[in-house]
């Protein structure tokens, strides 16, 4: 997975410099033009929404680490190598795309050329990191489900593990066949996961908790009662996107 992103790295890397810089802050006739302001903004939360809800991971990654006592380093360390491989890419391809920018599509690599030699190593690199990376999510789905619908003390099962792995096979390739727009797909489901695990949730917990202990204010119960209403209208303004 690593290598393939760094591949992948080197490959945007050299695009950018062939394309050059395009766009355009200022004429609104060029093609390289990007207000500075759209009103279809909320489409970006949803997909926000989603990589705030995906940190209900982190958990189940940090239970696996050896040296416990290091979780708060090595989680720091992922974070800022997370943060430096997508912020860059993502500025400097946004900033070359020599098209308009309503034409980036949202598979990252069919915005290039399909025949292009380098793609193909690079569609390569990234078949071995889909391989390397779908076990390490679908454990974290299979871990949360057992949990929640077994406790947490359950006992595997292949069978149930073999069920489960061919049920998130078989919609993943169906979405994969019949509705392959991924962007839709990842604001729709961070919108949606992102109001439970982002906002009601932590919030009505930490509230409850605070009731219970007769230490809840009207300032934190307007606080966090804010905080929800923000995840309930990040939600509905999906449709309006």
């Amino acid at each position: 997975g690593t290598v393939a992103i760094g591949v992948m790295y080197i490959y945007v890397i050299a695009k950018s410099i062939q394309w050059g810089i395009n766009i355009d802050f200022i004429n609104k006739d060029s093609d390289s033009y990007v207000p500075l302001f759209k009103s279809t903004f909320m489409a970006l939360s949803g997909s926000l929404s989603l990589a705030y809800f995906i940190h209900n991971c982190i958990i189940t990654i940090m239970q696996g680490n050896r040296n416990q006592e290091n979780n708060t380093r090595d989680l720091t360390i992922a974070y800022v190598l997370v943060a430096a491989t997508y912020i860059p890419i993502a500025l400097i391809f946004y900033t070359t795309f020599p098209l308009p920018k309503f034409c980036i599509s949202d598979n990252f690599l069919d915005n290039f050329p399909p025949h292009n030699i380098a793609l193909g190593v690079v569609r390569c690199f990234l078949l071995v990191q889909i391989m390397t990376v779908y076990p390490l999510i679908a454990m974290f789905v299979r871990n949360q489900l057992f949990t929640f619908f077994l406790g947490p003390g359950f006992s595997y099962s292949y069978r149930r593990t073999f069920c489960l792995n061919v049920l998130l096979l078989t919609v993943c390739v169906l979405v994969a066949i019949f509705y392959p727009r991924i962007g839709f797909i990842i604001r729709w489901i961070g919108a949606i996961s992102g109001l439970a695990y982002v906002f009601v949730l932590p919030c009505v917990t930490y509230l409850v908790c605070l009731y219970k202990r007769d230490r809840l204010t009207w300032l934190q119960a307007l606080f966090h009662g804010i905080l929800i209403i923000i995840g309930i209208l990040n939600f509905i303004s999906q449709f309006f996107n």
